[in-house]
C-alpha cells in the first residue's frame, strides 16, 4: 500500500520540458518505504543526478548515466536486513560499485559483504562473514568469494561469460578450511553453465588429509557425489546422521 508519482525531464536537443523529480512513498509488508530520483533525458541518454530507495532502515542509491552506446552508473546499497526485502534470506548486506564503458563490453567493478547470511530452505549452514569481489566486463568476468561460519572457511575464484542465453564459467581454485578436519583443496578447475531450465557443474573434486577426497557434479536437477574417507564435520550440516566415511551418495531431486 502507498502511493507514487513524480515528473520527468525530457530535453529534445537541448531545451528542458519538465522538472527532473520523482517520488515514491508509502508500505511494504508493514515497513516504510520511500525513495526518489532526479534526473533528466537528452539526445536518447538518461542521465541520473541521484535515485534512492529506502525501506526499513536500509537503502540502495545510484547515480550516473545510461545511453544507446556506452553508460557510466555508480551504486550502493547497505541493508541491515535483507529479509525486510527478501524474506528467503537473512543477514545484512553492504555493497558498492561501478559500471562504465559501451553498453556489450562496459567494465564492472563491485564488492559485496553480508552477514549473518543464510537462505531459507537451503542445506547450507548460516555464514558468519560472506563477502565477493566483482572484476571485469559484464561479458566476462572474475568473482573472488570468501564465506565463513560455524563449520570453517571457505574461498573460490571464478572466471565467467554472460550471454543472452546462459552464464557460463570456470572455478579456477577453491579451499575449504573446516573445523577438525583439515584443509580440502580443489584438485583441477572445473566448468559450470547456469541457462533457462539448465544447470551444470563439474565434475569437480576437492582432496583432503590423508586419503579424504570429495567429488561431484551436477546436471539440472541430478546431483551425484562421491566421497572416500569423509570426516563428519564434513556431512553433518547436510545429512541427518554422518559417518566418518562415505563412499557413495547419489542424490535426485
Amino acid at each position: 500500500a502507498g502511493r507514487i508519482g513524480g515528473d520527468f525531464d525530457i530535453t529534445l536537443g537541448s531545451a528542458p520540458i519538465l522538472p527532473p523529480a520523482g517520488a515514491i512513498e508509502g508500505e511494504l509488508h508493514g515497513r516504510d518505504l520511500d525513495g526518489q530520483v532526479r534526473g533528466s533525458y537528452t539526445n536518447e541518454a538518461i542521465a541520473i543526478e541521484r535515485a534512492y530507495l529506502r525501506l526499513d532502515g536500509g537503502s540502495i542509491e545510484l547515480d550516473g548515466t545510461f545511453g544507446p552506446a556506452s553508460m557510466d552508473v555508480r551504486f550502493e546499497a547497505d541493508v541491515p536486513q535483507i529479509a525486510a526485502w527478501y524474506p528467503p534470506v537473512h543477514g545484512t548486506l553492504a555493497a558498492s560499485g561501478t559500471v562504465r564503458g559501451g553498453a556489450h563490453d562496459a567494465a564492472i567493478e563491485a564488492r559485496i559483504e553480508s552477514r549473518g547470511f543464510a537462505v531459507a530452505g537451503m542445506p547450507i549452514p548460516p555464514l558468519d562473514e560472506l563477502a565477493a569481489a566483482i572484476n571485469g566486463t559484464l561479458a566476462a568476468h572474475t568473482v573472488a568469494l570468501h564465506g565463513r561460519g560455524v563449520i570453517g572457511a571457505a574461498r573460490a575464484e571464478l572466471a565467467q561469460e554472460w550471454s543472452a542465453e546462459a552464464l557460463r564459467g570456470r572455478l579456477l581454485g577453491s579451499t575449504l578450511a573446516i573445523e577438525r578436519a583439515g584443509t580440502w583443496t580443489l584438485t583441477a578447475p572445473a566448468e559450470y553453465a547456469v541457462g533457462a531450465g539448465t544447470a551444470r557443474i563439474g565434475p569437480l573434486c576437492f582432496a583432503g588429509p590423508g586419503d579424504g577426497r570429495l567429488c561431484g557434479s551436477l546436471r539440472d536437477t541430478q546431483l551425484s557425489v562421491t566421497a572416500d574417507e569423509l570426516p563428519s564435520q564434513l556431512a553433518e550440516p547436510w545429512l541427518p546422521s554422518a559417518t566418518a566415511s562415505v563412499t557413495t551418495l547419489m542424490l535426485v531431486s
